[in-house]
């Protein structure tokens, strides 16, 4: 008897704690993934200024097929992330697009400049394009998104 009163008062104590740490912790998964789902949505890369010129560092934004243009951005990067980037020509209509580069990178957190060599394309027809590049990323495993970094008009001449 006395054997049985001191099982269940175990059980009771056992089972409270196990209330407790099973509350504790939806508690704790709730708050983060609310976090995750609402706060934590921001874009990794902030853009605030860029210049593009031609190999030589002259300011243009007129090219040939096949040519090398230069790209400076200044950027801000919040905290550290991974990021696919795809760039690509598009015509100023949308009706035809051409794949320049893509690449995966890690962007370490702080602000700086950075310069880029691209090669143009040697099949793009003349005409106006917009030079743009999508900036993939996951925050979370609950925050995935697609940024532009600030189109970029070029001249594609004969």
């Amino acid at each position: 008897m006395a054997l049985t009163i001191f099982y269940e008062a175990v059980t009771r104590q056992v089972a409270w704690i196990f209330a407790v740490l099973f509350a504790g912790l939806s508690i704790f998964t709730m708050v983060a993934l609310i976090y995750w789902a609402f706060i934590d949505t921001d874009p990794p890369i902030i853009y605030s200024g860029q210049a593009l010129t031609d190999h030589n560092g002259i300011p243009t934004n007129k090219f040939k097929a096949g040519d090398t243009m230069l790209l400076t951005r200044s950027f801000c990067v919040g905290r550290q992330a991974s990021v696919d980037i795809d760039r690509r020509l598009v015509s100023l209509d949308g009706s035809n697009s051409y794949f320049v580069s893509a690449s995966t990178t890690v962007l370490p957190r702080g602000c700086r400049r950075d310069t880029r060599s691209i090669e143009l394309p040697k099949s793009v027809p003349p005409g106006e394009y917009n030079y743009i590049a999508s900036v993939s990323y996951e925050n979370n495993f609950l925050t995935k998104g697609v940024i532009e970094a600030p189109t970029v008009w070029v001249k594609i001449e004969p």
